[in-house]
């Protein structure tokens, strides 16, 4: 997704930042269910 907004968009547009900001909210939202998922893993699995 960055990659194309900074293909498609110039640096300092409006638009490229909010790109990038959505960006950053979906990579946060990616490693935090990767970080439950991991706790899950470790903490749960073993009981079940």
């Amino acid at each position: 997704i960055i990659s194309i907004a900074v293909i498609n968009h110039d640096w300092k547009s409006p638009r490229f930042r909010h790109v990038l900001g959505d960006s950053t909210e979906l990579i946060l939202i990616s490693v935090g269910l990767l970080v439950a998922a991991a706790f899950l893993e470790v903490f749960v699995s073993p009981y079940v």
